[in-house]
């Protein structure tokens, strides 16, 4: 069940996949079903539709990717460069993940695929279990969590490049 809602995930974002994007394809298969807890710390290779037109990867080919700036989130990039412009990806938590106050330099949203997802703005906290939408526009402080439940997975459309910048902690 959880494979095939991270598959929709990834076909729901893929679709409107943009064909100006000159990245060469990386279509080499997984050789097997990437073990959750193993993951690379190296970038993504960013996917092309150019000419195909489309990306479709399948659950078992999906390449999670560590940050290494922030332990216990990992990203699989499913089209776009992150570092560079637009792009849709999934990003995990590990379980009873919380990460501290911050924003994204653009508008980024998506769906929550698994485990809840607790976001807070504006001093206002939100559980989101799977099946939930979230959208949180450019510049806006907020704090995610992932409920100590199990790990979060959730799909994530940045309209630009994605970034994470801290925010000084509210003053009492």
């Amino acid at each position: 069940m959880r494979q095939i809602a991270l598959l929709a995930g990834l076909i729901a974002f893929t679709t409107a996949a943009r064909a100006d994007d000159k990245k060469p394809v990386d279509a080499k298969p997984a050789a097997a079903k990437n073990d959750e807890k193993k993951v690379a710390d190296a970038k993504p290779t960013p996917l092309d539709a150019s000419k195909t037109g489309a990306i479709m990867i399948a659950a078992g080919d999906i390449k999670w990717t560590s940050d290494p700036k922030r332990p216990g989130t990992y990203m699989a990039l499913a089209e776009g460069d992150p570092d560079k412009g637009p792009a849709h990806f999934l990003l995990k938590y590990d379980k009873g993940f919380a990460g501290g106050l911050h924003h994204h330099t653009n508008d980024h949203g998506g769906w929550i695929l698994q485990g809840t997802v607790i976001l807070v703005v504006d001093a206002v906290e939100t559980k989101l279990p799977a099946g939930s939408f979230y959208f949180i526009k450019g510049k806006k402080p907020h704090i995610a969590k992932c409920d100590a439940a199990a790990d979060c997975v959730m799909t994530v459309d940045v309209r630009g490049k994605w970034d994470a910048v801290p925010e000084p902690a509210p003053k009492k």
